[in-house]
């Protein structure tokens, strides 16, 4: 009986308590931001080099019909 209630009393010590939704936001948020300043340096470095037109080439929008206006292709049977 005595060592059931010690378990159960190390059970409750070991549990930790989870954390509110302002502090998972807030790390979240953090975490963003970071990923987020790493990711402007990266295409700032491209751009500087050059190479953020050919990395990321635009498309034309006369070549996609819904967009341009032209009917599009009659599905197949």
């Amino acid at each position: 009986m005595r060592a059931a209630a010690l378990l159960i009393f190390a059970l409750l010590a070991a549990c930790d308590q989870e954390e509110d939704f302002d502090t998972r936001f807030e790390r979240t948020k953090a975490d963003l931001e970071y990923r987020s300043e790493i990711l402007e340096r990266d295409l700032a470095t491209r751009r500087a080099a050059g190479q953020g037109e050919q990395a990321a080439p635009t498309a034309n929008p006369s070549a996609d019909p819904s967009i341009a206006g032209a009917a599009a292709a009659p599905a197949p049977e």
